[in-house]
């Protein structure tokens, strides 16, 4: 089948968290989107989020939340996020009312053409003394950057995005671990239906990403690591994506997965059979 673009969405990865969906008919759509250097990484300029329309922040940990002022800021986009991260931006970053859409969880609401509803997804446990014992001062900035510029009390929100193109996309963020419900999963498939699911694979939590993408009942799944060169520092162990995909196929045998690299791309399309995956340009210097 023949790319049509103004007939889908392609959906890019700019590491950790942040992913842009474009649209030619509402301008793009970006989660969490995070551009500054950090960690060694510097995936993404300003600039690749100039056609952003709407922002989708997920909550307030630093690298899902500090660059979204910026981008809202350079090109007028709408933020919809929890309501507590809504009130962070306004009286920390002067972000304006007018350009702020606070969403509760079974709250929907469509902005510049996208329909967004949000939900709850459940964070992992962290293990604080496997993550100072790997690198004692990079934890300690990491934590410490979170407490002094962070709403770190907010809800953690997924969403699910219907594109202007109709292409149904869920985002379960960081969700996929031993906290989030089968049950929870299931009944986003029953009443939405998506298309595609996105989702972060991290540590051993292999298994629970497959049970996830089974519950989706998408046909395409989509995998990136959101903390993949900070753990690499922090000396935390990943399960391999090549693993991760073969424990989602043992439980989806007929899922598309796709895990594209940074500014790796992905085209999708709601009535198509297939997807396209394009290899990253080259790394920003």
């Amino acid at each position: 089948m023949g790319r049509k673009e103004s007939e889908g969405n392609i959906i890019k990865y700019y590491g950790w968290s942040s992913i842009v969906i474009t649209s030619e008919k509402g301008g793009d759509l970006t989660f969490d989107p995070f551009f500054s250097e950090d960690y060694g990484t510097h995936w993404s300029e300003l600039s690749d989020y100039g056609n952003v329309s709407v922002i989708c922040v997920s909550h307030g940990h630093h690298e899902h939340y500090t660059d979204a002022y910026k981008v809202a800021s350079r090109t007028g986009a709408m933020i919809v996020a929890p309501p507590r991260v809504c009130q962070h931006l306004h009286s920390h970053f002067a972000v304006p009312k007018e350009q702020l859409t606070p969403l509760k969880p079974g709250d929907t609401v469509t902005v510049n053409g996208y329909s967004i509803t949000a939900f709850p997804w459940y964070h992992r446990k962290i293990n604080y003394f496997k993550f100072f014992t790997g690198r004692f001062f990079t934890g300690c900035r990491f934590v410490f950057t979170n407490l002094l510029h962070t709403p770190l009390d907010t809800p953690f929100s997924g969403f699910m995005v219907v594109t202007p193109e109709g292409t149904r996309i869920l985002n379960l963020s960081e969700g996929m671990n031993d906290k989030m419900p089968s049950a929870e999963v299931a009944a986003l498939r029953e009443q939405h239906k998506p298309d595609v699911v996105i989702g972060g694979y991290q540590l051993q939590f292999e298994r629970e990403v497959a049970r996830c993408f089974k519950e989706s009942g998408a046909p395409k799944g989509i995998l990136y690591h959101p903390h993949e060169k900070l753990f690499g520092l922090m000396k935390l162990y990943s399960t391999p994506v090549e693993t991760v995909k073969q424990r989602i196929k043992e439980v989806a045998p007929e899922m598309q997965i796709f895990a594209p690299p940074p500014r790796g791309e992905v085209f999708v399309q709601k009535e198509a059979s297939e997807m396209e995956e394009k290899k990253p340009d080259a790394e920003v210097a």
